[in-house]
C-alpha cells in the first residue's frame, strides 16, 4: 500500500442516456473497507485489496455496474 493508496466509489449520472454508472475501485491502493447499495438491491464491496467486486488494474472494464435512471445508494464505511 502506498501513502496516497485510496479505495474509490466512483459514480456518473445524469448521462445522456439515462442510465447511472457505479463501481469500486483499488486500482490506486486499499486503504478503507466500503460497501455500496445500490437502489436496485445490487451489493457491491471492496473488504480487502484484492476484492472481487472492485476493479483491480485500470484495464479492467468487467466490473462497471449499471443502473436504470437515478436514485438514492448507500455507502457503508468499514472499520
Amino acid at each position: 500500500m502506498t501513502d496516497r493508496a485510496a479505495t474509490l466509489f466512483e459514480i456518473s449520472v445524469g448521462i445522456s442516456d439515462g442510465n447511472t454508472y457505479y463501481d469500486l475501485s483499488v486500482t490506486d491502493g486499499f486503504n478503507v473497507p466500503m460497501k455500496v447499495y445500490a437502489p436496485d438491491g445490487t451489493k457491491i464491496q471492496e473488504l480487502h485489496s484484492r476484492a472481487p467486486d472492485a476493479f483491480l488494474h485500470s484495464v479492467d472494464d468487467s466490473k462497471l455496474h449499471v443502473l436504470k435512471g437515478d436514485g438514492k445508494f448507500i455507502i457503508v464505511f468499514e472499520s
